[in-house]
C-alpha cells in the first residue's frame, strides 16, 4: 500500500514541476475535433487506467478507485488550467499532500 502511496505522491509532483504545457490545454480543449479526438480519449484512457491501477494497489474497489483516478485526473486537467495565472501557480505545491492526502484517505 505504501508504494501506491508514493507512487501517487510522485506523479502528483512531476505534475507540479512540469511548467503548464500548452499543448496539453490546447489538447484537451479540442477532445472532440474528429481528428484529434482519438488520441486524446485514448491518452486519457491510458492516464485514468494508470490512476485506477493506483488506487486498487491501495486496497480500494473498483468502483471507488474508478472515481478517485476520475478526480485525480480531473484535478490535473484543471491544473493545468489554472496554471497559467501567476498566483495560483505560485500557491499548488503547499497544496499538494493535501490533494494526495484526500485521494488516499480510506472511504469509511
Amino acid at each position: 500500500m505504501e508504494d501506491a502511496v508514493e507512487r501517487l505522491r510522485a506523479l502528483f509532483r512531476e505534475v507540479y514541476q512540469q511548467p503548464v504545457d500548452a499543448v496539453e490545454i490546447t489538447l484537451s480543449s479540442a477532445g472532440d475535433d474528429p481528428l484529434v479526438a482519438p488520441a486524446f480519449a485514448r491518452v486519457t484512457r491510458l492516464r485514468l487506467t494508470l490512476l485506477r491501477r493506483t488506487f486498487t494497489d491501495l486496497g480500494l474497489d473498483e468502483e471507488e478507485a474508478h472515481n478517485r483516478a476520475w478526480l485525480a485526473y480531473a484535478f490535473y486537467i484543471r491544473h493545468h488550467q489554472l496554471g497559467r495565472e501567476a498566483e495560483t501557480r505560485a500557491g499548488a505545491p503547499r497544496r499538494l499532500d493535501r490533494v494526495v492526502n484526500l485521494l488516499v484517505r480510506d472511504p469509511a
